[in-house]
């Protein structure tokens, strides 16, 4: 039985105002994501919000229902990831999941999944799904994952995953996304829901990379007409122009040169100064 990736997610308190701090990572690993503070919705009364084309999305009253439109208002200003509702319904997230990290193998990949919630959300896990075939150790031929954010809260003996390992109220849809791009950037190969994956990762990274970057090029057909993809690449500086500096030597004119220099005679007192070697009345005997 594959040993699902374990992440840990901290809560931090930021404040009233300003919500919580999420850290993911994973445990033993030193690799941690952080995620900016977000101020959930505590609002108890109708709370409207239209993303994209979702004009009907009215919903009344729930605290799950509340909880998430918050969480997807948060979300809708995220480049990262594209979120859309089936049916209007705040229970069933459709989204593309984009990969921006230049060092991974799907960099640039748009990937479709789904994500479910119940209404006891937040006190029980969302489920996730990719919704096409991605060639990854840690991902099943179905699209699910066994990842620990996901699993029930509570401390398991059977599979040795701690109660802090598990979901919990704490976490949201935020930090389950980016453990989902941390796995996906960073396989766990000792317990592989996906073996031949795992093998080619571990003895072919060359063959594993070029299959993953024929998923990315894939997945890109899928990408909405609409949906400006988002990039890590920064343009480079214009070129320093060497006309302009040529320009100001051959207009400029050796007697109106002005470099700082004082009119008050004190360049001719220093001039003299350093002739000399040595300040007028100032001796070595002085120093006696």
């Amino acid at each position: 039985m594959a040993r699902c990736l374990v992440v840990v997610v901290v809560a931090v308190d930021c404040g009233r105002e300003r919500g919580r701090q999420v850290v993911v990572g994973r445990r033993k690993r030193g690799h941690a994501s952080p995620i900016k503070c977000s101020t959930p919705s505590e609002s108890n009364h109708e709370f409207h919000f239209i993303p994209g084309n979702m004009s009907t999305l009215i919903k009344h009253g729930g605290g799950a229902k509340h909880r998430l439109m918050s969480e997807l208002q948060e979300l809708s200003k995220e480049k990262w990831v594209n979120i859309d509702l089936v049916n209007a319904n705040i229970l069933r997230w459709r989204l593309g999941l984009i990969v921006v990290n230049p060092e991974s193998a799907f960099n640039g990949g748009y990937f479709k999944a789904e994500m479910t919630f119940t209404e006891e959300y937040p006190y029980q896990p969302p489920t996730f799904r990719f919704l096409v075939p991605i060639y990854h150790p840690n991902i099943y031929p179905d699209g699910k994952l066994c990842i620990s954010i996901l699993h029930t809260p509570g401390e398991d003996i059977t599979s040795g995953e701690q109660a802090s390992e598990r979901w919990s109220p704490l976490q949201g849809v935020e930090s389950v996304l980016r453990s989902v791009l941390l796995l996906l950037d960073d396989p766990e190969i000792n317990s592989p829901a996906n073996v031949d994956a795992g093998v080619m990762y571990r003895d072919d990274r060359a063959s594993y990379n070029k299959k993953a970057r024929e998923i990315v090029e894939k997945s890109k057909a899928d990408i909405p007409s609409d949906f400006v993809m988002p990039t890590t690449l920064e343009p480079p500086p214009p070129p320093k122009s060497t006309d302009d500096d040529a320009a100001f030597w051959a207009e400029s004119d050796d007697e109106e040169l002005d470099f700082g220099g004082s009119d008050t005679g004190e360049d001719e007192e220093a001039a003299e100064f350093d002739e000399d070697g040595e300040e007028e009345g100032v001796s070595d005997d002085d120093d006696n």
